[in-house]
């Protein structure tokens, strides 16, 4: 361990510090307090996480642990760790009131500190992409850029939302959010880079013939998924909420279960690769390219919503406990794929991971509603008279 070079054991020892940090920092400074960073201040620290990425990119040549963190061994145990405490907070109820710790992650230094190495290592290796350019490269590029412009933009910028109330046609409110610009920019490019992946991603010769086999099982199994949730969601459109009363409420839930649809299949092929003792390079790559195509459509599914949420509610994310799982699901996803690109050779733990993010995706699908965390707290619960 730290002999050049490192692997995963050294990125799980670096993010089990940041948690001890980031407890030591929430038992003697106490919680996070997000009004601190409003303006001017969040332009301050983004001017400083620019500076720090750029200052560690032009001395990754020089100093070991730089180029690391560009790297797969860097960022398995940093999705693992971030899907750890995601799940946490999709888990327990998130309150105000009570001891400010796991009830209110979003205040707390282990979570911030975790989100925030992920961005340093998602900008970082980003910026190696840009400058290393291969045509094949843009759905990386694209989706890591939209990735840290989101959730940077996001964080910083929330302190700035505020109210504004209007007297003009029978008066009402709405909230204004001076960087939602920029978090929609990130979200645009989360969008073109899930189209690039579609594009780009196309299965090997070896596996196409099946591939398309598949597809077609798929999309049987789509309609399947469309069917229940239409059947469940029935009353909404006879009587339906005003929130639902929106031209995204379509496309969120048809790609959603398309998504669902691919991601069942590659479960389905997870399965049977873990229950034989051989298996083909044809299989292996069905499954990751499953899983490139449901991620795809998984990530349209989760911007669709937040298109959809900014609408409806003034902000894109909330953290409700159905975002939080959607959030955690698709995390689940990017460590399979992470992983499948570190140890190539250890797919019977990708295949595990597959099966364990299945069963996140089906709480965030219907298994949401039964938890503690969404009782009389979740946005997206509707009730229909």
């Amino acid at each position: 361990m730290w002999v050049k070079p490192w692997s995963m054991k050294e990125g799980f020892l670096i993010g089990g510090g940041l948690l001890v940090v980031g407890l030591l920092l929430q038992m003697v400074l106490g919680p996070i307090d997000w009004s601190r960073v409003a303006w001017p201040v969040n332009l301050v620290l983004l001017v400083l996480l620019l500076a720090a990425v750029s200052i560690l990119y032009a001395l990754h040549l020089k100093v070991y642990v730089f180029e690391w963190m560009m790297h797969m061994g860097a960022a398995v145990p940093c999705l693992t760790y971030a899907v750890a405490l995601t799940l946490t907070m999709g888990l327990i109820p998130q309150v105000e009131e009570g001891v400010p710790w796991l009830s209110q992650m979003l205040r707390f230094w282990p979570f911030v500190l975790i989100w925030a190495w992920m961005m340093l290592i998602s900008a970082l290796a980003t910026l190696n992409h840009v400058f290393r350019w291969k045509f094949r490269e843009i759905p990386f590029i694209l989706n890591h850029l939209g990735v840290f412009v989101t959730v940077v933009s996001a964080t910083l910028g929330n302190p700035d939302i505020h109210p504004v109330y209007f007297t003009a046609s029978g008066g009402g409110m709405m909230l204004v959010d001076p960087w939602g610009g920029w978090v929609r920019a990130g979200i645009f490019l989360m969008l073109a880079g899930s189209v690039c992946l579609l594009l780009f991603m196309t299965p090997k010769i070896a596996a196409r013939r099946f591939f398309v086999r598949i597809l077609g099982g798929v999309l049987l199994l789509a309609a399947a998924f469309l069917y229940l949730t239409f059947t469940v969601t029935g009353p909404f459109l006879h009587n339906p909420n005003p929130m639902l009363q929106s031209p995204w409420f379509l496309p969120h839930v048809v790609v959603y279960m398309f998504a669902y649809a691919l991601l069942a299949a590659a479960m389905v092929m997870a399965a049977y690769m873990l229950i034989r003792r051989k298996i083909t390079e044809k299989e292996i790559n069905l499954t990751d390219n499953l899983v490139y195509v449901g991620l795809a459509f998984l990530t349209f599914g989760m911007l669709f919503g937040a298109l959809w949420a900014k609408e409806a509610w003034g902000t894109y994310w909330s953290w409700d406990p159905k975002e939080t799982w959607a959030a955690a699901t698709w995390l689940c996803y990017l460590v399979y794929l992470h992983l499948r690109k570190a140890k190539p050779g250890e797919w019977r733990t990708a295949c595990v991971i597959l099966l364990v993010s299945f069963v996140c995706l089906q709480i965030c699908w219907w298994g949401i509603n039964y938890l503690p965390s969404a009782q009389g707290l979740s946005i997206h619960t509707y009730n229909v008279k």
